[in-house]
């Protein structure tokens, strides 16, 4: 699958083909356990992408190896990349959700906080910000 994919990148294909096909090899790679191979497929793909949404899925991609592998630090380092570089989608308000709960598992209960805080402010009527005033309270509470 690979070969394939390496040669349809070849032929020049259509932006939202190629963002799809980039995205497919990362998938592949993520399979082999390939992680670095996998990373830079997702971000030559969200480069590829012809739009915003779809250039933070792509990224989104990334943070989901760093979780899969408990590389806490470097999947919030990625989220707050797409919360700062994608302001105004649901990616980034999930984004900054993602990273609360990073924050919180690494026992941060500031930053958690205030990831929280701003994901119940910046999208207020969203499904996210629901769950951001929940975890906020569990938050709260384990604080005390």
């Amino acid at each position: 699958a690979d070969r394939m994919y390496q040669q349809a990148l070849k032929k020049n294909p259509a932006p939202e083909w190629k963002y799809e096909i980039l995205l497919a090899m990362g998938r592949g790679e993520v399979a082999r356990e390939k992680y670095g191979a996998a990373e830079k497929s997702f971000r030559k793909a969200a480069k590829a992408a012809t739009d915003p949404v779809m250039a933070a899925s792509a990224r989104m991609y990334i943070v989901q190896g760093h979780l899969d592998r408990s590389r806490l630090r470097e999947a919030i380092r990625e989220l707050e990349g797409i919360v700062r570089d994608y302001p105004g989608t649901a990616q980034s308000v999930q984004a900054q959700l993602m990273a609360g709960s990073c924050y919180e598992a690494m026992r941060d209960r500031k930053k958690a906080t205030e990831a929280y805080r701003r994901v119940m402010t910046s999208a207020p009527q969203s499904p996210f910000a629901a769950e951001a005033q929940q975890s906020l309270m569990r938050v709260m509470e384990a604080g005390q």
